[in-house]
């Protein structure tokens, strides 16, 4: 919901609220109001017949001009009589109407000629229903009248005053990392537009040197670190081909040179994630996914042979919009996992179609089984460099993908990708 939209939400709602309440409030003061002249005309009215019997020592001619109250009724009353006083609602015909409508009554007694005379003082009032009526229209009418008004200022607020904010928003959403340029970002005329302009622009700017620095950072390290692990291999390339080497050098050499392929191995790795999480892979086209994994498939035929692995699979063509080094990437890492972690005579399935792809191998019970996306989990291959699945997860973040892994009985690991867009 837009900021305009939700601004307006609140406004209208406290302004209804309000409304309500004064529609309320009013009603029942209007009420109260009518009540009160309606009553003081009626004890007027009780004045005058009180002032006209004691005056004249007889009893008033309800038809006579001495007062004319829209309704009078009296009556003789006994002490054996049940009767109350004081004001009371009711409704009355009237006759220029012909309709019921709401009287107010007044009942007292007139001492006269010792007789006690109960007399009945009626009194029209405003139709309370009808004030109803007009204020459920009024505050609807009023509502109305400013949801219009609110609209038309939220659409001028927007063409004129937001203009700015949208103008950075559109600029921040069209950024590019990958190309580092500045906003550009100009001055609004609005303070706080400006000032958001100004910590936008520098954001940003600290944002492109970081990224640069860290991206030199990635390449220089893996370059220093290559050339002197090349240097190392070199120097126990040529100790393996002396001579009367005692069988303890030739071990060490040994565990010196899996030390140090590992290492090579791990910095090509966090290398190659560094570059996929810095979204420097970035050429989108289509590709055959099928052929990456026959491709893939064929190269690796041999260590799958070495270790005596069944490889079943049903490949399915499928083309995907993706950067081809990462797909390639993606396979690699998902075969060698399959490979690396089998067990001597296990096996590995493969299944594509246009949903999803699945590869599931024969393994050994697993120490961390919950984590395995996770950079550098422990694991008992020591030639695996712990990046493999999350070379994986990477790769999948970046191209859409939701990918998630299962063991089944802790004997086979299933790792399945779907396709479709997260």
């Amino acid at each position: 919901m837009r900021l305009f939209h939700v601004i307006r939400k609140y406004l209208l709602l406290t302004l209804f609220s309000i409304m309500i309440l004064g529609g309320v409030s009013i009603y029942f003061i209007f009420k109260i109001f009518i009540h009160q002249s309606t009553d003081q005309i009626l004890n007027e009215y009780k004045d005058r017949i009180e002032n006209y019997v004691a005056l004249n020592d007889t009893m008033i001619e309800f038809s006579a001009s001495v007062i004319q109250p829209q309704r009078v009724e009296q009556r003789i009353i006994l002490p054996t009589d049940n009767y109350s006083l004081g004001f009371r609602d009711t409704l009355l015909y009237n006759e220029n109407s012909g309709a019921f409508l709401p009287y107010r009554q007044l009942y007292f007694t007139v001492h006269y000629k010792n007789k006690q005379h109960l007399i009945n003082v009626n009194q029209q009032t405003f139709e309370f229903d009808d004030l109803l009526y007009i204020l459920i229209g009024s505050i609807i009418a009023l509502f109305l009248l400013f949801f219009i008004f609110t609209y038309l200022v939220d659409y001028y607020l927007k063409r004129k005053v937001w203009s700015p904010f949208y103008r950075t928003l559109e600029k921040l959403d069209d950024y590019d990392l990958e190309i580092g340029h500045n906003l550009g970002l100009k001055d609004s005329g609005i303070k706080e537009f400006d000032k958001l302009n100004e910590v936008v622009n520098k954001m940003v700017g600290k944002i492109n040197y970081d990224y640069e620095n860290t991206k030199n950072f990635a390449d220089d390290i893996s370059h220093e670190m290559q050339t002197p692990l090349a240097i190392v291999k070199s120097k126990l390339d040529i100790i393996r081909q002396q001579d009367n080497l005692s069988n303890e050098t030739i071990s060490s050499v040994a565990s010196i040179s899996k030390a140090v392929s590992r290492l090579s191995n791990l910095n090509r790795s966090l290398l190659l994630l560094t570059k996929i999480r810095n979204d420097q892979f970035h050429e989108i086209k289509e590709i055959k996914l099928n052929e990456v994994i026959t491709n893939l498939v064929e190269n690796i035929e041999e260590l799958i042979e070495a270790r005596n692995i069944t490889l079943e699979n049903t490949i399915r063509e499928v083309s995907l919009m993706m950067d081809s080094n990462l797909a390639e990437i993606l396979i690699s890492n998902l075969m060698i996992n399959a490979i690396r972690h089998n067990i001597e005579g296990g096996s590995i399935r493969i299944d594509l179609n246009s949903a999803y792809l699945l590869i599931e191998n024969s393994c050994t019970k697993q120490e961390n089984e919950n984590n395995l996306f996770d950079r550098l989990v422990s694991n008992k291959s020591k030639d695996s460099t712990g990046l493999g699945l999350s070379l994986v997860k990477s790769v999948c973040d970046k191209s859409g993908f939701k990918v998630d892994y299962h063991f089944i009985e802790h004997t086979r690991f299933q790792i399945h990708i779907q396709f479709t867009k997260k």
